[in-house]
């Protein structure tokens, strides 16, 4: 399964990020460079200070960004399944 965000559920998370003073958000003029529509798979992500999810997010191309959230969050985002056997000429999202 591989985790993914919506751009508008990727500016909520950031927005709660950055209110709550977490480590890892990303400055709002981002934004703009995301296309709408895109879905945001979550390139990797790990347990950080015992309690939220560290994640990097693929929001184009060519970008990352890294953004920290509750686990309640992480565990909330949209799933997709990989297929047994993967064209790897079709993308996945």
């Amino acid at each position: 399964m591989i985790s993914y965000l919506t751009k508008e559920q990727f500016i909520l998370l950031n927005e709660k990020a950055i209110k709550l003073k977490k480590n890892r958000s990303v400055e709002r003029h981002a934004y703009d460079e995301i296309e709408d529509g895109k879905k945001l798979p979550v390139m990797f992500h790990m347990l950080h200070n015992d309690i939220e999810i560290r994640t990097q997010i693929a929001t184009s191309e060519n970008s990352v960004a890294w953004l920290d959230m509750d686990i309640k969050d992480y565990n909330n985002l949209n799933k997709v399944s990989i297929p047994d056997h993967l064209d790897t000429n079709r993308p996945i999202l």
